[in-house]
């Protein structure tokens, strides 16, 4: 079995990884190897990945020459997998040893199996390392036999799975992952292709814990995805559905609020990234969001909420608008400057200054409210004017 970890800048990660995975690799008494890809980091990964080899000769690495970005490096992985089967897992994630025994315990005594999907607990770091549930829910094992595109969809979109974490086959590899594409996430691909060449089993039992909330400033690809990957999201779920089609031409017949459905799990997801992006004061991508679901009437904001957003989301974009056109320096009206200051993220590079500031003639813009600038010669953005434009 080879356990692939794609790893950049985790070296305060890496230990804890070792010393969890050797030792509960070891007692459940598998052939293992743990393959690990630095994807060039720039600080000391090598030597603490040098170090472990050095007492457990289970441990493989290879460093990329450059850095390529967590999915082609997590592609890396799986083409560099040497065992009979395949497991990743990530370097601030730990693996769960009698229920990782369990699953390729099934997939060796069963060849039909390609693919074993499992959900995993979550973890928040802020909460002192506090498992909080799990991705999904499922009470019992269920079965996808190769070609069942249109039934393993419908299991998908009725429990809002996310096909994430699963073990395959090293050999099938090459025909289930593949360059990623920002059409589809990859995930869901995998998931489809591997639904062409052989069985997948949804296990009910997780065999992995994965950090949801990342502590400090650590960046956390899984965060960005449910940031950003909505429209991804959607792609996958499209991606399932046209080979179900592929499978049998006849099957969107009996599937006529297919589009409501993949609408109603890509606005699922466009909700959790909404209040994600309010959580973290990105106030613009948060409106866009907020629009998104408007058209549908499934915004779950209160009334309340969502002005103040549209106001917030207004701040931000006359900071923005300067900020690009190449303003460093900006005067703000006396009536608001209090909110931009503690509420609108402001780059490092970019000074705000009250109306009436002694320094205020370096400033090359201002922000007004309502009212003529005083100031001449500088660009102007009137926030009034700028709210308009952001409605609840």
């Amino acid at each position: 079995m080879s356990i692939v970890v794609p790893t950049y800048r985790r070296t305060e990660r890496l230990d804890r990884f070792f010393r969890h995975h050797v030792k509960m690799l070891d007692e459940i008494g598998v052939s293992y190897e743990i393959l690990v890809i630095d994807d060039a980091s720039p600080d000391n990964t090598q030597d603490i990945v040098r170090s472990w080899a050095e007492t457990c000769p289970h441990i493989r690495s290879i460093r990329n020459a450059k850095n390529v970005g967590f999915r082609p490096n997590y592609l890396a992985c799986l083409r560099e997998a040497k065992g009979h089967l395949t497991v990743y897992v990530g370097n601030d994630d730990l693996l769960i040893g009698e229920s990782l025994l369990k699953h390729i315990e099934q997939m060796a005594r069963d060849p039909e199996i390609v693919m074993l999907q499992a959900p995993w607990f979550l973890l928040d770091e802020h909460s002192g390392n506090k498992i909080t549930g799990r991705s999904y829910e499922v009470e019992s094992e269920y079965r996808f036999y190769r070609g069942e595109h249109g039934r393993c969809l419908d299991f998908v979109l009725q429990r809002h799975v996310f096909p994430e974490w699963y073990i395959i086959r090293t050999d099938a590899a090459a025909e289930i992952a593949g360059p990623y594409d920002r059409t589809t996430y990859h995930f869901f691909s995998h998931l489809s292709n591997a639904l062409e060449i052989g069985d997948v089993v949804f296990a009910a039992e997780p065999y992995a814990i994965v950090t949801a909330i990342s502590r400090g400033e650590d960046s956390h690809v899984g965060n960005t995805e449910t940031l950003f990957g909505w429209d991804e999201y959607r792609g996958g779920i499209e991606h399932l559905a046209a080979a179900a089609r592929r499978q049998d031409p006849s099957w969107i017949q009996g599937q006529p609020d297919l589009m409501k459905r993949i609408q109603d799990f890509t606005n699922i997801r466009m909700d959790v990234a909404l209040r994600l992006h309010t959580g973290a004061r990105n106030w613009l991508h948060a409106w866009h969001l907020k629009c998104r679901l408007d058209a549908y009437g499934a915004g779950s904001l209160s009334p309340d909420a969502a002005t103040e957003l549209c106001s917030l989301a207004a701040m931000e974009a006359c900071v923005t608008e300067l900020v690009r056109t190449g303003h460093r320096t900006i005067v703000v009206s006396e009536r608001c400057f209090a909110i931009f200051r503690e509420v609108i993220r402001i780059d490092p590079e970019v000074t705000l200054l009250c109306e009436g500031d002694t320094r205020e003639a370096e400033a090359t813009a201002c922000i007004t409210f309502g009212s003529p600038p005083t100031l001449v010669g500088k660009t102007v953005v009137d926030l009034v004017a700028t709210m308009r434009r952001y409605r609840a």
